[in-house]
């Protein structure tokens, strides 16, 4: 589905391109993007269903308590369990090749051709820490991404630099380190998931709990 939408979106900037260099005028062209936005609304119809406007819902809590059912639509849902900010948040990464303390955009990660990069304030890997146990210790999960494409095992679900002593199989030397990765893109961001826990051990985080969508 995603890939056919990606294709259908692609074809219809095609036609939204030429009419552009065809002089139509602006009004034209938001007309003809409202069609072909209802094709891509059917699309997805057709694949997942018709949105609902309300649904039933209720919830068990931690003693066990069922709440009684309400309805809610989706804006009231997420008004009364959700309720967050998002202007309130920002972002802060770890690369050791930059210089810290500095605000970085990275260029052309935007989703829309108007919208923004993103952007990040570049911190020192303590202070990115620090940040996220307090974060996790006060119940609140923390949104990230990293390199899953490195030392992991999808069987006992552990990630861990380290983990597969490649250089004793092959015996040579692949050492390198993050600031060295990241130049020379051995190392990129390519997956999202949630730290929902930490285990502290003398008052240092030694590993994460991880909710991921993979399991």
């Amino acid at each position: 589905m995603n890939a056919l939408i990606s294709r259908k979106l692609r074809a219809d900037a095609v036609i939204l391109r030429n009419m552009h260099e065809q002089k139509k005028s602006l009004k034209k062209l938001r007309a003809e993007k409202t069609k072909m936005l209802a094709q891509v609304y059917k699309m997805l119809v057709l694949n997942l269903g018709r949105p609902p406007e309300e649904f039933q819902w209720r919830f068990e809590d931690a003693n066990s308590v069922v709440s009684k059912i309400r309805t809610y639509s989706p804006k009231s849902f997420y008004e009364e369990f959700v309720n967050v900010d998002l202007r309130q948040y920002v972002d802060i990464f770890n690369d050791p090749s930059k210089e810290y303390g500095k605000h970085y955009s990275i260029n052309l990660t935007r989703n829309i051709r108007d919208g923004d990069d993103a952007h990040f304030a570049n911190v020192k890997m303590q202070i990115l820490k620090d940040i996220a146990v307090k974060a996790v210790l006060d119940d609140e999960p923390i949104w990230f991404s990293c390199d899953v494409g490195k030392d992991q095992s999808r069987e006992h679900g552990i990630m861990a630099m380290g983990m597969f002593d490649y250089d004793s199989i092959y015996m040579t030397d692949m050492v390198m380190t993050k600031a060295q990765r990241s130049l020379f893109r051995e190392s990129v961001p390519n997956h999202a998931m949630v730290f929902i826990g930490v285990d502290m051990q003398k008052d240092k985080p030694a590993k994460w709990l991880v909710e991921n969508s993979w399991g």
